[in-house]
Protein backbone atom coordinates (compact mmCIF):
# COMPACT_ATOMS: atom_id res chain seq x y z
CA UNK A 1 0.00 0.00 0.00
CA UNK A 2 1.55 3.93 -0.51
CA UNK A 3 0.77 6.47 2.22
CA UNK A 4 1.62 9.76 0.99
CA UNK A 5 5.14 9.18 -0.21
CA UNK A 6 5.89 6.21 2.04
CA UNK A 7 5.29 2.50 -0.01
CA UNK A 8 4.66 -0.44 2.44
CA UNK A 9 4.91 -3.61 2.05
CA UNK A 10 6.49 -6.71 3.29
CA UNK A 11 9.98 -5.61 2.40
CA UNK A 12 9.67 -2.38 3.63
CA UNK A 13 10.89 -0.32 6.20
CA UNK A 14 8.86 -0.25 8.91
CA UNK A 15 6.62 3.03 9.11
CA UNK A 16 6.17 4.88 12.07
CA UNK A 17 2.83 6.90 13.18
CA UNK A 18 3.21 9.41 15.77
CA UNK A 19 -0.31 9.33 17.26
CA UNK A 20 -1.33 12.85 18.36
CA UNK A 21 -5.00 11.39 18.89
CA UNK A 22 -5.86 14.22 21.30
CA UNK A 23 -2.89 15.05 22.72
CA UNK A 24 -3.44 18.62 21.12
CA UNK A 25 -5.62 19.71 24.12
CA UNK A 26 -7.65 21.84 21.48
CA UNK A 27 -4.45 24.35 21.32
CA UNK A 28 -3.32 24.59 18.13
CA UNK A 29 -0.28 25.63 18.90
CA UNK A 30 0.67 22.45 20.55
CA UNK A 31 -0.94 20.46 17.66
CA UNK A 32 1.49 22.16 15.53
CA UNK A 33 4.25 21.45 18.06
CA UNK A 34 3.62 18.09 18.21
CA UNK A 35 3.44 17.64 14.42
CA UNK A 36 7.05 19.62 14.31
CA UNK A 37 8.59 17.19 16.83
CA UNK A 38 7.64 14.48 15.49
CA UNK A 39 8.93 14.75 12.04
CA UNK A 40 12.20 16.30 13.79
CA UNK A 41 12.50 12.59 15.64
CA UNK A 42 11.58 10.53 12.36
CA UNK A 43 7.96 9.52 12.54
CA UNK A 44 6.51 9.05 8.80
CA UNK A 45 3.26 10.09 9.93
CA UNK A 46 1.08 11.95 12.28
CA UNK A 47 -2.33 10.64 13.19
CA UNK A 48 -5.77 11.94 14.86
CA UNK A 49 -8.48 11.47 15.97
CA UNK A 50 -11.77 13.07 13.83
CA UNK A 51 -15.31 12.95 15.68
CA UNK A 52 -17.81 15.07 17.44
CA UNK A 53 -19.53 13.08 20.65
CA UNK A 54 -22.89 11.91 18.94
CA UNK A 55 -20.47 10.19 16.19
CA UNK A 56 -19.58 7.80 18.93
CA UNK A 57 -21.43 7.75 21.78
CA UNK A 58 -26.06 7.70 22.77
CA UNK A 59 -27.01 11.04 23.46
CA UNK A 60 -28.27 9.19 26.95
CA UNK A 61 -24.93 8.02 27.34
CA UNK A 62 -24.02 9.39 31.18
CA UNK A 63 -20.44 10.87 31.94
CA UNK A 64 -20.56 8.84 35.34
CA UNK A 65 -20.65 5.20 33.33
CA UNK A 66 -16.73 6.38 32.82
CA UNK A 67 -14.45 6.31 35.73
CA UNK A 68 -12.34 9.58 34.19
CA UNK A 69 -12.98 12.36 36.48
CA UNK A 70 -12.26 15.57 34.35
CA UNK A 71 -15.59 14.07 32.64
CA UNK A 72 -17.66 14.10 35.20
CA UNK A 73 -18.51 17.78 35.65
CA UNK A 74 -20.44 16.97 32.46
CA UNK A 75 -23.88 14.90 32.54
CA UNK A 76 -23.50 13.38 29.09
CA UNK A 77 -20.39 11.70 27.47
CA UNK A 78 -20.68 13.44 24.57
CA UNK A 79 -20.37 17.07 26.08
CA UNK A 80 -17.03 15.70 27.09
CA UNK A 81 -16.16 14.19 23.97
CA UNK A 82 -16.79 17.45 21.97
CA UNK A 83 -14.49 19.38 24.80
CA UNK A 84 -11.26 17.35 23.74
CA UNK A 85 -12.49 16.85 19.59
CA UNK A 86 -10.30 18.71 17.48
CA UNK A 87 -11.83 21.71 15.30
CA UNK A 88 -12.32 20.96 11.65
CA UNK A 89 -11.37 24.01 10.69
CA UNK A 90 -7.65 23.26 11.66
CA UNK A 91 -7.47 20.09 9.42
CA UNK A 92 -6.22 22.14 6.10
CA UNK A 93 -3.63 24.40 7.38
CA UNK A 94 -1.92 20.82 9.74
CA UNK A 95 -2.28 18.78 6.56
CA UNK A 96 -0.05 21.04 4.87
CA UNK A 97 2.17 21.79 7.50
CA UNK A 98 2.45 18.06 7.83
CA UNK A 99 3.36 17.37 3.94
CA UNK A 100 6.07 20.54 4.06
CA UNK A 101 7.73 17.94 6.42
CA UNK A 102 7.75 15.60 4.53
CA UNK A 103 5.32 13.43 6.12
CA UNK A 104 2.07 11.88 5.64
CA UNK A 105 -1.27 12.62 7.60
CA UNK A 106 -4.01 10.46 8.87
CA UNK A 107 -6.62 10.21 10.95
CA UNK A 108 -9.36 8.03 13.11
CA UNK A 109 -13.02 8.89 11.52
CA UNK A 110 -15.85 7.99 14.39
CA UNK A 111 -18.48 8.13 11.49
CA UNK A 112 -18.92 8.28 7.97
CA UNK A 113 -19.15 11.79 7.89
CA UNK A 114 -15.83 12.63 9.23
CA UNK A 115 -14.42 9.48 6.83
CA UNK A 116 -15.59 11.57 4.29
CA UNK A 117 -14.78 14.82 5.78
CA UNK A 118 -10.88 14.11 5.90
CA UNK A 119 -11.12 12.72 2.21
CA UNK A 120 -11.75 15.94 1.04
CA UNK A 121 -9.36 17.59 3.35
CA UNK A 122 -6.65 15.76 2.05
CA UNK A 123 -6.02 13.15 4.96
CA UNK A 124 -3.60 10.37 3.65
CA UNK A 125 -4.69 8.02 4.95
CA UNK A 126 -7.75 6.52 7.33
CA UNK A 127 -7.29 4.50 10.65
CA UNK A 128 -9.97 2.59 11.63
CA UNK A 129 -10.29 2.45 15.71
CA UNK A 130 -10.69 -0.69 17.46
CA UNK A 131 -14.02 0.03 18.58
CA UNK A 132 -15.41 0.19 15.02
CA UNK A 133 -13.81 -3.16 13.48
CA UNK A 134 -16.78 -4.59 14.21
CA UNK A 135 -19.07 -1.89 12.34
CA UNK A 136 -19.55 -3.90 9.30
CA UNK A 137 -22.32 -1.07 7.87
CA UNK A 138 -19.36 1.87 8.31
CA UNK A 139 -16.53 -0.21 6.92
CA UNK A 140 -18.15 -0.96 3.69
CA UNK A 141 -18.73 2.81 3.84
CA UNK A 142 -15.16 3.38 3.90
CA UNK A 143 -14.45 1.22 1.62
CA UNK A 144 -16.48 2.77 -1.43
CA UNK A 145 -14.35 6.24 -0.42
CA UNK A 146 -11.19 4.44 -2.26
CA UNK A 147 -8.32 5.71 0.60
CA UNK A 148 -5.55 3.95 2.23
CA UNK A 149 -6.93 2.31 4.98
CA UNK A 150 -5.62 0.68 8.32
CA UNK A 151 -7.43 -1.16 10.55
CA UNK A 152 -6.96 -1.73 14.12
CA UNK A 153 -7.09 -5.57 15.75
CA UNK A 154 -7.94 -4.64 18.58
CA UNK A 155 -10.97 -6.44 20.78
CA UNK A 156 -12.29 -8.48 17.90
CA UNK A 157 -12.29 -12.02 17.46
CA UNK A 158 -10.77 -13.55 14.52
CA UNK A 159 -14.07 -14.69 13.07
CA UNK A 160 -15.04 -11.61 12.99
CA UNK A 161 -12.13 -9.78 12.11
CA UNK A 162 -12.24 -11.78 8.89
CA UNK A 163 -16.11 -10.05 7.98
CA UNK A 164 -14.20 -6.20 8.70
CA UNK A 165 -11.68 -7.23 6.02
CA UNK A 166 -14.13 -8.31 3.74
CA UNK A 167 -16.25 -5.48 4.33
CA UNK A 168 -13.25 -3.24 3.71
CA UNK A 169 -12.65 -4.74 0.24
CA UNK A 170 -10.04 -7.80 1.19
CA UNK A 171 -8.63 -9.44 -0.95
CA UNK A 172 -9.29 -7.55 -4.00
CA UNK A 173 -8.50 -3.74 -1.38
CA UNK A 174 -4.79 -3.44 -1.89
CA UNK A 175 -3.95 -0.21 -0.23
CA UNK A 176 -5.35 -1.91 3.39
CA UNK A 177 -3.34 -2.59 6.30
CA UNK A 178 -3.39 -4.69 9.61
CA UNK A 179 -2.48 -3.65 13.38
CA UNK A 180 -2.38 -5.95 16.28
CA UNK A 181 -3.66 -4.17 18.99
CA UNK A 182 -4.52 -4.78 22.71
CA UNK A 183 -6.96 -2.65 23.74
CA UNK A 184 -5.91 -1.79 27.08
CA UNK A 185 -4.39 1.64 28.27
CA UNK A 186 -1.45 1.00 29.14
CA UNK A 187 -1.27 -2.35 27.86
CA UNK A 188 0.98 -4.58 30.17
CA UNK A 189 3.95 -6.69 28.86
CA UNK A 190 1.97 -9.82 29.29
CA UNK A 191 -0.70 -8.56 27.55
CA UNK A 192 0.43 -7.97 24.09
CA UNK A 193 0.37 -10.99 22.67
CA UNK A 194 2.56 -10.05 20.20
CA UNK A 195 2.68 -13.77 18.73
CA UNK A 196 -0.33 -12.89 17.14
CA UNK A 197 1.30 -10.95 14.64
CA UNK A 198 3.23 -13.90 13.49
CA UNK A 199 -0.58 -15.31 12.84
CA UNK A 200 -1.74 -12.27 10.80
CA UNK A 201 1.19 -12.39 8.91
CA UNK A 202 0.21 -15.78 8.21
CA UNK A 203 -3.26 -15.49 7.56
CA UNK A 204 -3.57 -12.07 5.10
CA UNK A 205 -1.58 -10.92 2.22
CA UNK A 206 -1.00 -7.54 3.86
CA UNK A 207 1.24 -5.08 5.73
CA UNK A 208 0.93 -6.06 9.39
CA UNK A 209 1.90 -3.68 12.00
CA UNK A 210 1.74 -3.26 15.96
CA UNK A 211 -0.59 -0.26 17.45
CA UNK A 212 1.30 -0.16 20.81
CA UNK A 213 -0.60 1.13 23.90
CA UNK A 214 2.64 0.33 26.51
CA UNK A 215 4.50 2.94 28.00
CA UNK A 216 8.01 1.65 26.72
CA UNK A 217 8.78 0.54 23.40
CA UNK A 218 10.15 -3.03 23.99
CA UNK A 219 7.11 -4.37 22.78
CA UNK A 220 7.51 -1.84 19.42
CA UNK A 221 10.81 -3.15 18.79
CA UNK A 222 9.79 -7.09 19.50
CA UNK A 223 7.28 -6.43 16.52
CA UNK A 224 9.94 -5.40 14.27
CA UNK A 225 11.99 -8.23 14.66
CA UNK A 226 9.30 -10.42 13.78
CA UNK A 227 7.89 -8.37 10.80
CA UNK A 228 6.05 -5.81 11.79
CA UNK A 229 5.97 -3.31 9.20
CA UNK A 230 3.79 -0.32 10.77
CA UNK A 231 4.33 0.93 14.27
CA UNK A 232 1.80 3.04 15.72
CA UNK A 233 2.40 5.01 19.57
CA UNK A 234 0.44 7.78 21.28
CA UNK A 235 2.69 10.99 21.76
CA UNK A 236 2.77 13.71 24.29
CA UNK A 237 4.62 16.19 24.69
CA UNK A 238 4.69 15.81 28.66
CA UNK A 239 2.67 12.75 30.24
CA UNK A 240 1.51 14.94 32.87
CA UNK A 241 -1.03 16.98 30.85
CA UNK A 242 -4.20 16.97 31.55
CA UNK A 243 -6.34 14.33 28.83
CA UNK A 244 -7.58 10.61 28.73
CA UNK A 245 -4.35 10.01 26.68
CA UNK A 246 -1.33 11.44 27.74
CA UNK A 247 -0.28 9.11 30.71
CA UNK A 248 0.07 6.00 27.96
CA UNK A 249 1.84 8.38 25.11
CA UNK A 250 5.52 8.54 24.19
CA UNK A 251 7.36 11.86 24.78
CA UNK A 252 9.52 13.54 22.27
CA UNK A 253 12.94 12.18 23.85
CA UNK A 254 11.53 8.46 23.99
CA UNK A 255 9.45 8.64 20.25
CA UNK A 256 12.97 9.79 18.90
CA UNK A 257 14.67 6.20 20.72
CA UNK A 258 11.47 4.37 19.05
CA UNK A 259 13.01 5.49 16.04
CA UNK A 260 16.35 5.38 16.14
CA UNK A 261 15.70 1.58 17.71
CA UNK A 262 13.72 0.27 15.08
CA UNK A 263 16.19 1.38 12.36
CA UNK A 264 18.61 -0.25 14.38
CA UNK A 265 16.56 -3.42 14.32
CA UNK A 266 15.93 -3.42 10.71
CA UNK A 267 19.57 -2.47 9.62
CA UNK A 268 20.74 -5.64 11.92
CA UNK A 269 17.92 -7.87 10.31
CA UNK A 270 19.39 -7.34 6.78
CA UNK A 271 21.27 -10.06 5.60
CA UNK A 272 24.31 -9.53 3.39
CA UNK A 273 25.95 -11.88 0.98
CA UNK A 274 29.22 -10.96 2.89
CA UNK A 275 30.04 -11.97 6.18
CA UNK A 276 31.27 -8.68 7.78
CA UNK A 277 33.51 -9.89 10.00
CA UNK A 278 35.82 -12.29 7.76
CA UNK A 279 38.46 -9.79 8.46
CA UNK A 280 38.79 -10.99 11.77
CA UNK A 281 39.99 -14.19 10.58
CA UNK A 282 43.55 -13.27 10.06
CA UNK A 283 43.81 -12.39 14.35
CA UNK A 284 41.03 -14.82 15.37
CA UNK A 285 41.66 -18.21 13.76
CA UNK A 286 44.50 -20.33 15.06
CA UNK A 287 46.51 -22.96 13.26
CA UNK A 288 48.17 -26.01 13.95
CA UNK A 289 51.85 -25.29 15.16
CA UNK A 290 55.39 -27.14 16.33
CA UNK A 291 55.96 -26.61 20.37
CA UNK A 292 59.59 -26.99 19.87
CA UNK A 293 62.80 -27.83 17.63
CA UNK A 294 62.23 -30.85 15.62
CA UNK A 295 64.70 -32.83 13.29
CA UNK A 296 64.13 -34.34 9.97
CA UNK A 297 63.14 -37.41 9.69
CA UNK A 298 60.67 -37.07 13.25
CA UNK A 299 57.27 -38.86 13.06
CA UNK A 300 54.70 -36.71 14.01
CA UNK A 301 52.82 -36.83 17.36
CA UNK A 302 50.61 -35.05 19.51
CA UNK A 303 53.45 -33.90 21.63
CA UNK A 304 54.98 -32.19 19.06
CA UNK A 305 52.10 -30.33 18.13
CA UNK A 306 49.68 -26.85 19.24
CA UNK A 307 46.76 -25.04 18.04
CA UNK A 308 47.59 -21.48 18.57
CA UNK A 309 47.04 -17.87 16.52
CA UNK A 310 47.98 -16.88 14.01
CA UNK A 311 46.53 -18.95 11.45
CA UNK A 312 49.23 -18.92 8.84
CA UNK A 313 49.53 -22.99 8.95
CA UNK A 314 47.34 -25.58 8.51
CA UNK A 315 43.88 -25.04 9.74
CA UNK A 316 43.20 -27.30 13.13
CA UNK A 317 40.75 -29.89 10.88
CA UNK A 318 44.06 -31.27 9.47
CA UNK A 319 45.41 -32.02 12.90
CA UNK A 320 44.42 -36.03 13.06
CA UNK A 321 46.06 -35.96 8.91
CA UNK A 322 49.06 -34.69 10.36
CA UNK A 323 49.59 -36.90 13.43
CA UNK A 324 52.05 -39.93 11.97
CA UNK A 325 53.52 -38.16 8.86
CA UNK A 326 57.78 -38.19 8.47
CA UNK A 327 59.64 -34.72 8.45
CA UNK A 328 61.59 -34.01 5.66
CA UNK A 329 63.45 -30.91 6.86
CA UNK A 330 64.29 -29.68 10.09
CA UNK A 331 61.93 -27.43 11.68
CA UNK A 332 61.87 -24.86 14.55
CA UNK A 333 59.32 -24.34 17.64
CA UNK A 334 56.39 -22.19 17.25
CA UNK A 335 56.30 -22.39 13.29
CA UNK A 336 53.23 -23.17 11.88
CA UNK A 337 52.74 -26.40 10.62
CA UNK A 338 52.33 -27.10 6.37
CA UNK A 339 52.44 -29.87 3.81
CA UNK A 340 55.44 -28.64 2.40
CA UNK A 341 57.37 -30.06 5.39
CA UNK A 342 56.53 -34.03 5.02
CA UNK A 343 57.03 -36.28 2.63
CA UNK A 344 54.01 -37.92 0.28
Amino acid sequence: MKIYNFNINRNSKCFIVAEIANNHGRNKGRAEQLIKLAAEKGANAVKFQTFLGKDIVSEKQLSSDYDYAPAQKYKYWYQYLDTIAMPFEWYPELIELTHKLGIAFSATPCSIERAKFLVDVGADSLKIASMDNNNIPFLRKVRRLGIATIISGGIIDDKNFESALSALGYPQKKDLAVLHCVSNYPTKPEDMNLLRIKKLQEKYDLPIGFSDHSISNYGAFASVAMGAKIIEKHFTLDRNLEGPDHSFSLCPQELGDLVDGVREIEAALSVSPVRADRHCADRMYRSIRYVKDLEKGTIIKEEHLEIKRPPDGLEPKYYDDVLGKILIKDVQAFNPVRWEDFRD
